[in-house]
């Protein structure tokens, strides 16, 4: 996840973290490190980690990036790769998401709209106990 330095609400030790230049790596590494210290801004990775209950928080690596170039949009870009197959090739697939946004916010402009299309598009399903991800 990449937004401009101004939009991050960090806590803890990425709370003293620097943006060293246009673009920065604040934090690369497994998302259940990065949640307590930016509860705000880790969220799409939060939800990425309950989606693959195989892997988790332990095992889905997160990147926090600070980027002065991006003054009105959060970018997310979530990659996903499965085991090689019987030929040795993988499954792949990559997402790429601007969400516009205020400058400084922590929030992109179409989250809520888009929230609520998903929670609508879920009361339409067939009534199951669980948790399910639309």
């Amino acid at each position: 996840m990449a937004t401009h330095p101004d939009g991050f609400r960090l806590e803890g030790p990425l709370a003293a973290a620097q943006s060293t230049g246009p673009r920065t790596v604040l934090y690369e590494g497994p998302v259940r490190g990065l949640c307590p210290f930016a509860p705000r801004n880790s969220n799409t990775m939060a939800a990425a980690a309950l989606a693959a209950p195989s892997l988790g928080f332990d095992r889905v690596i997160g990147v926090l990036v600070a980027d002065r170039s991006l003054t009105d949009m959060h970018v997310v870009d979530v990659e996903l790769s499965g085991p090689p197959g019987p030929t040795g090739r993988s499954f792949a697939v990559h997402t790429h998401r601007e969400n516009p946004a205020e400058p400084g916010a922590v929030t992109g402009s179409a989250t809520v709209t888009a929230f609520w299309r998903s929670l609508l598009g879920c009361s339409q399903l067939p009534s199951r106990p669980g948790i399910h991800i639309c």
